[in-house]
């Protein structure tokens, strides 16, 4: 095996910063997570998840994220379509956990931590 699998520290930067419609003063940072080079999931808007698989390995990559706390059921949005690739969920409630993975044939998934916010994640 000796393969390494290096993960990226997950970055919560908040350099997308999502505003409602004009004239409405609330703001929100995204989350933007990373793993092992290989994924790129983010919220947008506070209300859609996206996934990126950013390297030609042939893994598929796939968020899991949760919506409408306290709700604590977890979906998953998976990018199978390879590097460069970007996937979209539908609108929906405020997306409040999330995670990146990188789904990994012979080993356990890849998974950056879960970004919560604005509560403890369970």
């Amino acid at each position: 095996m000796g393969r390494i699998i290096k993960k990226l520290a997950v970055t919560a930067a908040g350099a997308a910063i999502a505003f409602g419609a004009v004239g409405t003063s609330t703001a929100f940072a995204d989350m933007d997570l990373y793993d092992s080079g290989a994924v790129h999931s983010w919220r947008s808007y506070g209300t859609k998840a996206a996934v990126e698989d950013t390297k030609g390995d042939s893994h598929s990559v796939y968020t899991r994220y949760n919506r409408n706390y306290p709700d604590n059921e977890v979906y998953s949005l998976w990018n199978k379509s390879g590097e460069g690739t970007k996937v979209w969920s539908n609108d929906g409630g405020r997306i409040w956990d999330m995670r990146a993975c990188v789904s990994l044939q012979v080993e356990p998934d890849s998974c950056s931590d879960w970004w919560t916010d604005n509560h403890p994640h369970g």
